[in-house]
C-alpha cells in the first residue's frame, strides 16, 4: 500500500495554514510556521488561534479514541492549563464527534477490521485508533482479538 497524502485523512479540500505565530513578521512565511489542516477544518477555526490547542503544544496521551464509538475524548493527561483550550479545540474544530470525521475513523477502522491495514500500518496513518485497538486489547487479555472480525 503506498503512502497516502495527508490531505487523503480527512474529507474536504486540504490547505495550509499560518500558525498563530505568523505575528512575527520574520518567521511569517517560514515552513515551520505553517499547520497542514482539512479546509473545512479550517474555516471552523476562523480567528480562534488563541482559543484551540496549537499541534505543537499537545503532549503525549493528551486525546484518545474511544471503540466502538471512534469519538475522541480527553484524558487525563491534559495539564489543567491546558483543558480549556483542549475543549474548545474538539468542539470548534468538530473532532469529537462530527459525522464527516467519524466516517473517516470508521473507514480507517474497516480497513483494519478488515486485514487490509495491519495495526502498524493504522498507527502511520491513525495513530489514536490503532492506540485505541491496543488499549482494548489489553482490556480484554483472554487471547481473543476482539476488534477484528
Amino acid at each position: 500500500m503506498s503512502a497516502e497524502p495527508a490531505h487523503d485523512r480527512l474529507p474536504g479540500r486540504a490547505c495550509l495554514r499560518r500558525a498563530p505565530a505568523v505575528r512575527i513578521i520574520d518567521i511569517g512565511y517560514e515552513w515551520g510556521n505553517y499547520r497542514f489542516a482539512s479546509g473545512w477544518i479550517n474555516s471552523s477555526k476562523k480567528n480562534a488561534d488563541d482559543d484551540i490547542l496549537d499541534p505543537f503544544e499537545l503532549g503525549d496521551e493528551w486525546f484518545e479514541i474511544i471503540l466502538p464509538s471512534l469519538q475522541l475524548v480527553m484524558t487525563d493527561r491534559i495539564p489543567e492549563t491546558y483543558r480549556a483550550k483542549a475543549q474548545e479545540t474538539l468542539k470548534r474544530l468538530h473532532l469529537q464527534n462530527d459525522e464527516r470525521v467519524i466516517r473517516q475513523r470508521q473507514a480507517w477502522y474497516q480497513m483494519y477490521c478488515e486485514g487490509e491495514l495491519t495495526l502498524a500500518g493504522l498507527r502511520k496513518k491513525a495513530p489514536l485508533i490503532a492506540s485505541a485497538i491496543e488499549k482494548n486489547r489489553c482490556l480484554n487479555p483472554d487471547g481473543q482479538n476482539q476488534t477484528r472480525k
